[in-house]
């Protein structure tokens, strides 16, 4: 993924990193590797269309619905998101351990909840094994319909927020396909 920008965010003297990049997160490098994958979807559906990171995903031999049916924990109901077990995946491109798949119409519009995904993260964090790096494209702003311009300055309000208040995640990389950020 091409580096575009890094927005630092101080907290009790940890410098915390959201990232901007430019590529395509079903096809990362060793040094683009995180502990984790976020990405959005309509409620319970999984289906990997030719636009969607679930597709890319799909394509690489990692299904999404079938993740979907054995979750390790389901937090849709209080924060719009479920999380994966450990994916066992060898593709080359595939550089992330679990999914945190993000379904805001559960609980409201996209821009709306997004900070949902942190509120989901945050019980895991200091897990074993803890999650400390992210990635995530700019979530519902694919398939879902919701525009660039509408959907980052909340994501990364949120990340700030979290981050800025001790949130232990180190890095989050928020990926644009194209570069277009709005």
């Amino acid at each position: 993924m091409a580096f575009l920008d890094v927005l630092e965010v101080k907290c009790a003297g940890n410098v915390r990193r959201i990232e901007l990049h430019e590529g395509d997160l079903s096809r990362m490098s060793a040094e683009d590797a995180v502990d984790l994958l976020v990405l959005s979807a309509f409620p319970n559906d999984y289906i990997p269309t030719h636009t969607s990171l679930i597709g890319a995903l799909f394509n690489k031999g990692l299904s999404v619905d079938d993740l979907a049916r054995n979750k390790a924990v389901d937090l849709r109901q209080a924060f719009s998101c479920w999380l994966s077990r450990p994916i066992q995946i060898t593709d080359p491109g595939i550089r992330f351990e679990r999914i945190l798949c993000f379904e805001p119409l559960v609980r409201g519009d996209a821009p709306d909840v997004v900070g949902d995904i942190f509120r989901a993260l945050a019980p895991f964090l200091g897990g074993d094994p803890p999650i400390r790096t992210a990635a995530m494209p700019i979530v519902a702003a694919g398939d879902q319909g919701y525009s660039i311009s509408t959907m980052l300055p909340p994501i990364i309000e949120a990340a700030v927020h979290w981050m800025g208040i001790g949130f232990p995640l180190e890095t989050l990389k928020i990926e644009s396909r194209g570069g277009a950020v709005g």
